[in-house]
Formats: structure tokens, sequence, C-alpha cells
């Protein structure tokens, strides 16, 4: 059970009356394919955590003796809450967050399937199931357990107390986690049938309804009517809620979504119609009405896209088989924030801001996303030899023929030459296209 050092923090929170959005409810034909009521679901199965009107009469009167007037920070109209430090995000993986949203209020018919009643602040653990795979935080769930306490769980129940009757703040590491709230607070469903679920539409379209109806709340007289929708496929989470009230000063409302690891989650936030404080749908006092919100997975993980500057290419330096080239810095464009760009690397390992020699070098630069996918693009940087080579021959020559022949064999020097990029290669030619080796004919 959520109740220790911090539970009597909550007394902290303002009470807020809420005017929630007027409209109209939108009813359709059900198209039903749930299945049949499993037999399992029968009242002697059901758990019964033992939580005395004394004890929660005496948690209600502790808590009327505290200080409640304190009210609540300006917060932003929606929330995505990952629990922990979020430094060096760009090594650091953390869980995709959930998008919030406010949708039409349209709730679906009833529907047909009756949880059995359930004994106060109770899961009922025969696992009711889905009718189709549903990926809840990454991982997909085909059955879920439901609690009177307005709120579903997917995965094996938590060990020891199951109570939940003290709400707590979403995300935190202490049970109950991998939920979807409706409306976590501490109701009391007394009525047969207040508990209601079914699985309807086509395959690959399905839907699992279910419904919390008149629900009263424990110790007071507010009351819970809410309806949650999850889509086959789309993996969407639906609330409609057509009224949520609370009167025990004590009680809070959480609704919402938290991961199985209670490290991530995502809610809502309420604004009072009285004082226009905006505050989250956390562990607050607040009532609704033909309210309705979504809450949409994450996309699948897009890799990043490493930008690299264009292609670069330069002439040598005079003088010299290299050339210094600013080759500028690569970017990265991702479907999530906190991605980074790692660094370039060059093909023949030295540094960016080193000479480049003549030739294609390459630069491997590298971004990565903070789950830790990596792409690599290249960038290529040509240096180009246009400088020429310097020549200089060797001195004329003059000589007379060789006696009693019309020329002389002669011994020619090679011609110096000189490059910016190391060896030159040096060839002669004659006027008469002879061999250099051949003698020089008189003239």
């Amino acid at each position: 059970m959520r109740f220790h050092a911090d539970t009597f923090n909550l007394f902290s929170l303002s009470r807020a009356a809420v005017a929630g959005a007027m409209l109209s409810v939108v009813v359709s034909c059900a198209d039903s394919v749930a299945p049949a009521r499993l037999p399992e679901l029968e009242p002697n199965f059901a758990t019964d955590e033992v939580v005395s009107d004394a004890e929660k009469q005496a948690f209600r009167a502790l808590a009327s003796s505290s200080s409640v007037g304190m009210s609540l920070p300006q917060l932003s109209a929606s929330y995505s809450v990952l629990a922990g430090p979020m430094a060096n995000l760009a090594v650091s993986a953390a869980p995709r967050p959930y998008t919030v949203s406010r949708v039409a209020f349209a709730p679906e018919p009833s529907p047909a399937n009756v949880v059995p009643l359930l004994k106060d602040d109770a899961f009922f653990p025969s696992f009711i199931p889905v009718g189709f795979d549903f990926e809840f935080y990454g991982e997909v769930h085909n059955k879920f357990s439901v609690h009177s306490n307005g709120f579903i769980m997917f995965g094996p129940l938590p060990a020891g107390s199951q109570a939940f009757w003290i709400i707590d703040n979403i995300p935190a590491a202490a049970n109950p986690n991998n939920i979807i709230a409706l409306a976590w607070s501490d109701w009391y469903p007394r009525v047969n049938g207040s508990i209601r679920y079914e699985t309807r539409g086509a395959p690959g379209n399905r839907r699992l309804v279910l419904e919390y109806s008149g629900v009263p709340e424990s110790g007071g007289s507010g009351a819970l009517t809410s309806q949650l929708v999850l889509e086959e496929g789309s993996n969407l989470i639906t609330i409609h809620t057509t009224s949520m009230t609370i009167r025990v000063g004590s009680n809070r409302i959480t609704q919402g979504v938290e991961n199985s690891s209670g490290t991530a989650a995502t809610f809502d936030s309420i604004t009072n119609a009285i004082n226009g404080v905006t505050s989250p749908r956390v562990k607050g006092f607040f009532s609704l009405a033909n309210d309705a919100v979504r809450f949409s997975p994450p996309a699948p993980n897009k890799a990043p896209v490493t930008l690299v500057p264009g292609n670069i290419s330069v002439n040598t330096a005079p003088g010299s088989c290299s050339a210094a080239v600013e080759v500028g810095s690569a970017s990265v464009s991702d479907d999530a924030p906190g991605a980074s760009v790692v660094g370039g690397v060059r093909s023949d390992a030295l540094p960016l801001d080193a000479a480049y020699p003549k030739g294609v070098t390459t630069i491997a630069w590298t971004s990565i996303d903070v789950e830790e996918v990596k792409t690599t693009a290249n960038q290529l940087v040509t240096v180009l030899d246009a400088e020429k080579p310097s020549i200089s021959s060797p001195e004329d020559i003059s000589a007379d023929n060789d006696p009693g022949k019309g020329s002389a064999v002669l011994v020619i020097a090679n011609a110096a030459a000189e490059d910016n990029c190391g060896q030159v290669a040096v060839a002669g030619a004659r006027s008469d296209r002879a061999p250099m080796s051949a003698p020089f004919p008189v003239g």
C-alpha cells in the first residue's frame, strides 16, 4: 500500500471546484464481439483487503486537522513526466512519453459483461481478457486486472497490501505500477454490475470498453461514472468521464498512465474556474463532467538524421601538397529532443583541423539519439594539385661532327625538375624524333 512518510503531503493541495466542458453524448450502436462472461469471475475469487472504517475515519480526522490551504503551483496544460535525473540525454535512454490530448466527449454504450461485486479496496484477481494484443509502454498485454478504486493494472498483481485507498503520486516506484487510472481514488462499488467490460469491433479494429457506473465515494456522497476505451492496432487510450465528484476532504484523485517501473507517467491538467490556477490531475481535489482525454503512445523511434556540411573541393596551397580546409560542423535532426552529434572522424585518422593532403579524405560524422540509436553520414574533402612542376634544362651543347661522319655522339645531361607534391618524371624528346642516345646529325 502506498502509505508512507509523505502520505500526508497530499493535504497541501488546495480544494478546487472545477467546471468541466459540457458536450453532447454521442451514442452509437454496439458492435459486440465480447467474450462470454468468464466462469472464474465469481465473488468468492475477489480479494478482501480489510481496511476498517475506524482506520479510514482516523486518517480523515488527521487530514481535517492538517493544513490544507496551500495553493497548487501554476503548471502547463498537460504533462509527460519522466522520473529521475535527465542529464546526459544524448547517452541516457529513457521511456518515450505518451501524448495527452483533449478529445470530444463521446462514450460508447455500456458494456455487457459484468464484473461481479468487488469488495471494498480490492483487486478482482481473475484476469480479464482485453480481447486483442494491446501494447502499453512497449510491453504487449492481452489481459488486465481491475481494482475497485478506479484503475486497471497490467501484469502480475503486486505483493503485499493491495488496498490502495490512499492515493499517491505518479510516477512513483511504489505500487501500484503499470496502471491506467480512470479516477484513482477511494471508491466503493456496492452494486453488482457497477463495473462492466466488453470487447467490440472486427479483428484489427477492436476496442475494449471498461466502465465504472455510478460508483459511490467511500465515506462520502461523491460518485464516479467513467469509461475507458483501449483500441487495437493504434494502442490509443481514451477516458470518457461523464461525472466524477469527491466530497471527503481527505480523498484525492489521480487520472493518468504509469509504466511498470514507476519511472514514467503522463497525465492531463485541470484549471480551477474560480481562481484560474492550473494543476496536474495527480493526487488532486477536483471534479469532472463530460470530460474526455486521450493518451497516444509514442511513435516508434526513428533513427536520427545526421546532416553533414557539403562536400569540399580545393587546390593545394602554393608550394605544398596539402591545403588547410574549414570543413564546418554537422548537425542532427530527430523525432525527439536530445539527439546530438558525437563528432567527425577522418579516414586518415588526423584531427579535423589538420591540413588535408592531395586526394580525397572522408569525414564520417556520427549522431546519437536519447535511445542510443546512431547514424553516420560522410563528407568528402577533395584536394587537387593544380600547381605545375618547375623544370630547368641542361646547358646548350655545340660540338664538331665525328671524323668522317655527318654526326656526333653526344652525352646529354638530365633536366632538373621539382614539384610541390614530390616525385617528378622527366622525359626528353628530340626534334628529329630519334632516340636520345642516337648520334646527333650536323645542324
